[in-house]
């Protein structure tokens, strides 16, 4: 029985005019190939591995002749090679023809299939069960990959039945059907993969039963072939006639019409040149159009077949360069990933990793460089790296790890390029700084240098205990103004990790710093009162006299240049899925590290006991800003932020009380003791909630007469400050890092369903949700299983939640709404949205939750009359929200509790 093949069209929706059937015989293929090709081209910037956008392409570009850049084949090698090296080899388990598309791609392009990362791809044809399995086209592109160069089938020891030439020409004879056509997938004769057929015969024609079989399938296809619907079996029928040496001209497949198969392939092409399925533009059908178009030139220049690719030029590794530069790597105003250095990089590196570069390993690209900081702070781990550092189309670097509103700029010697990464070369020397950023439009938020006495200063040297006085200014897009507000910060030239403020820029952006240890320091600038989280340059200080600062992570106010000591203890676990609550208090937990007094600098902070604790220790940690720990690891074991479930991870007592202060804000003084440990459940231990008095008890937050500090960036002057302390005493919102809440940014939707996943005190749930994209361990996977369990969230179809994504009000509402109605609240207000100028935006399936929630007064709009149902919900809108709502929950249960 003939398998279901599968076949993936890409329709694209590009309207265009129709090209006039004439304009073939204005110059023949070579009027419309070329448009065709450039195309392609255009449309596939980074080819790789696939249907379409891959192979194919490359097939087409290839065997038409066009002048394609050596670098674009390059790119695409190094892409699928990538992509087989990250499946081991397995391109499918099942359908077999995805190793003969990517056989024919690479030979085109030059490259050997043999051996790509050290795969054999022309190995899985060895097994001819498993390459029929899915049918005839399975026999049919298994014969044409294999001739495209010639290639022996090699033995294949896992082969239940070692497949030969001759079995695969006897499987594509066994289906054709009596009247001479070959099937799909059902029992009926398909003109495409007639043609198909036609087109792996055509080298064995010798053979008298090939010989008549295709005889008959030319004679079926002529005498259907008025009734071609597509452009897709037009351009077959092409490359079957090319492949058998007939003329696209032949009388059998001129039409009723008069037109030609090429004239009839004509009416399928748009004037950008691409080319339609039917009546839309289609990539799979401009690509197999490109592949026809090149067929017909080919013959018409007496060259190789189309598929006969042992005239294809053999591409050898590029020519390689090695390059240094200084690098700067700094990420979004919390420090220096890399603060800056020189790196040694090879040419070819972006490639190697996967990535489109225009100079293909003959020439160092910014690219290259910055996959070199990359690998520094990351590791050399391929999936770890494309997690960081994704390039998009054009070459501009996307949003950072997945921050949909974040960017990533560099800049070259102190200056933005106006080309893209794989397009700026670099011939060694200069400096490459790369900043992380959140802020869709960060150019305006980068502080430009710098000054000392009028003049950009990069270097400069100071006397301890001396003041050094600089002026900060902004970046060309703020024409060179001075920065008020910002807060300067000297920053470890060894690690990056942020020491204390040195002071404030004044109106004329200028600020005098004192630092009172010898050492080598970077100083930056966060924060200004215009926008919390800001890159800025780096400055090199050097610090003579006094006490060195060698253990210390930064200067600050003050002459006392001492050493003190201060106490360091260490206590972990192990990885474990036994239910059981280890911690500090709850005890389970082993010493990693016995207690043991550190001389450190008089300004130190936490960070820097901490730091030269653990580097005597020999553990290694995961410290990204500098002022909490994301793991640690030692003897090959990494405890981090919920590796024993949702509420774990390190925290750490100063003399035995939680402090609210990052590691890196936190000060020493000498004696104290600091105590490191890890925790299952940070709830469970005295100062894991709010507030903490001397002895770890809770304590009121306002006894002492003043507003209590809930994060760096909330006050009790923010008219969000009662809902974000009311969010975080009830565990349903923490901060993001370094202490903030970050007020202003997006709640996303997976951040909301598990705000009432931990209102309802996570429950068990029934096992994973349906949805496609919530992998297994994410850490809103329970949160999104409990709430699609039990009806509060339905997704945007297709099996897609979009958890990463932006909430918008409407949403938000619409969650609340199901929640509210889940538990037995009354969902019957409703409000008449007529006096909010934009109530036509809101969508049909939200109305009736807004509308409850604007009666219910849990929103209200933006401005006097605007609801922006679409806008996305900030973090202090959202807290304000659910203070609102679960507060009037717990408020309307406790009055039924009462009665």
């Amino acid at each position: 029985m003939v398998k279901k093949l599968t076949v993936f069209l890409v329709i694209l929706s590009l309207a265009a005019a129709l090209i006039p059937v004439g304009a073939f015989a204005d110059g023949g293929v070579d009027a419309v190939l070329p448009q065709t090709g450039a195309y392609v081209l255009e449309r596939v910037p980074n080819p790789s591995i696939g249907v379409t956008f891959g192979d194919w392409a490359a097939v087409g570009l290839a065997r038409s002749g066009m002048s394609v850049p050596d670098a674009w084949y390059r790119a695409y090698y190094t892409a699928a090679a990538r992509y087989v090296d990250e499946r081991g080899g397995v391109l499918d388990a099942n359908a077999y023809t995805e190793y003969s598309r990517v056989i024919l791609g690479f030979t085109a392009a030059g490259f050997d299939p043999r051996d790509v990362a050290g795969y054999d791809l022309t190995l899985p044809l060895g097994d001819f069960e498993q390459t029929v399995w899915q049918g005839i086209n399975g026999a049919v592109f298994a014969l044409i990959a294999l001739d495209s160069g010639n290639y022996q089938i090699p033995a294949n020891p896992a082969a239940s039945t070692q497949a030969t030439r001759e079995l695969y020409i006897d499987a594509v004879l066994s289906e054709q059907l009596a009247n001479g056509g070959f099937p799909l997938d059902t029992n009926a004769p398909n003109p495409d993969m007639t043609a198909m057929a036609m087109q792996a015969l055509s080298n064995y024609t010798d053979r008298d039963d090939v010989a008549e079989a295709v005889d008959a399938a030319l004679e079926w296809l002529s005498s259907v072939q008025g009734s071609f619907v597509s452009s897709e079996s037009v351009s077959q029928t092409i490359l079957a006639l090319c492949a058998l040496g007939i003329s696209v001209e032949d009388a059998r497949f001129v039409n009723d019409d008069g037109e030609t198969l090429l004239e009839r392939l004509l009416t399928f092409r748009n004037g950008d040149g691409s080319f339609s399925h039917t009546t839309d533009s289609s990539q799979m059908a401009t690509e197999q159009a490109l592949c026809a178009l090149a067929a017909v030139k080919r013959a018409e220049a007496g060259q190789n077949k189309l598929y006969d690719m042992t005239d294809a030029p053999v591409r050898g590794p590029a020519a390689r360069v090695s390059v240094t530069t200084e690098i700067s790597y700094q990420q979004d105003g919390t420090g220096f990933v890399i603060p800056r250095r020189a790196f040694t990089f090879d040419s070819s590196l972006s490639e190697e990793y996967g990535y489109y570069d225009v100079f293909a390993g003959e020439r160092a690209s910014a690219l290259d460089a910055i996959v070199a900081a990359h690998i520094a702070v990351f590791g050399e781990d391929k999936d770890v790296i494309h997690s960081k550092l994704t390039v998009g189309d054009g070459g501009y670097l996307k949003p950072f790890m997945g921050d949909d509103e974040g960017n990533m700029l560099y800049y070259v010697d102190g200056e933005m390029p106006l080309v893209s990464a794989p397009e700026h070369e670099i011939n060694g020397g200069g400096i490459i700084e790369i900043f992380a950023l959140h802020e869709t439009y960060p150019e305006s938020d980068i502080y430009g240098r710098f000054e000392q006495n009028g003049t950009k200063t990069e270097s400069v040297s100071a006397a301890a205990g001396a003041e050094l006085t600089l002026t900060l200014r902004g970046s060309t897009w703020e024409d060179d103004a001075a920065v008020a507000g910002a807060s300067v910060k000297a920053i470890n030239a060894e690690t990056g990790e942020f020491g204390r403020v040195l002071g404030v820029t004044d109106a004329e952006g200028n600020v005098t710093l004192t630092f009172s240890s010898s050492g080598n320091y970077i100083v930056g600038a966060v924060g200004a009162e215009d926008a919390a989280a800001l890159m800025s340059p780096w400055l090199r200080v050097t610090v003579t006299g006094g006490v060195s600062s060698s253990g210390g992570g930064g200067g600050g106010g003050g002459s006392d240049s001492s050493v003190i000591t201060v106490y360091f203890t260490l206590m972990g676990d192990d990885l474990h899925e036994d239910g059981a609550a280890h911690g500090y208090k709850n005890g389970g937990l082993q010493t990693w590290a016995a207690k043991k007094g550190y001389s450190v600098a008089a300004d130190a902070t936490a960070a820097d006991v901490i730091k030269k604790a653990l580097d005597e220790a020999g553990i290694t940690w995961q410290n990204p800003t500098g002022n909490y720990i994301e793991s640690l690891t030692r003897n090959g074991v990494t405890l981090g932020q919920f590796s024993n479930g949702p509420k774990s991870g390190w925290m750490y007592l100063v003399n035995g009380v939680a402090s609210l202060k990052g590691i890196a804000e936190q000060s020493v003084k000498s004696g104290d003791e600091i105590l490191l440990f890890y925790t299952d459940d940070y709830t469970e231990e005295d100062g894991g909630g709010l507030f903490a008095d001397g002895n770890g008890a809770e304590k009121d937050p306002e006894a002492d007469g003043a507003a209590a500090v809930l994060f760096d960036d909330v006050t009790d002057g923010d008219w969000f400050y009662e809902a974000v302390r009311y969010v975080k005493e009830h565990g349903l919102m923490s901060g993001t890092a370094n202490g903030v809440f970050d007020p202003y940014a997006s709640l996303t939707r997976g951040m909301l369903v598990t705000v009432l996943y931990r209102a309802e005190g996570e429950p068990e749930h029934g096992g994973g949700a349906a949805f496609t994209d919530v992998p297994d361990g994410a850490w809103y996977a329970d949160s999104v299983a409990w709430a699609s369990e039990n009806g509060l969230v339905n997704g945007y179809g297709g099996g897609l939640f979009g958890a990463e994504d932006d909430i918008t009000r409407e949403q938000l509402v619409v969650i609340l709404y199901n929640y509210a109605r889940r538990n037995g609240g009354d969902v019957s207000a409703s409000a008449d949205l007529s006096a909010f100028s934009d109530a036509g935006e809101v969508s049909e399936w939200a109305a009736t939750a807004v509308r409850w929630a604007v009666a219910s007064s849990l929103i209200q709009g933006r401005g006097e009359d605007t609801l922006a149902p679409s806008g996305t919900a900030e973090r202090a809108e959202a807290a304000a929200l659910l203070m609102r709502f679960i507060g009037g929950m717990d408020s309307t249960e406790d009055g039924a509790d009462a009665e």
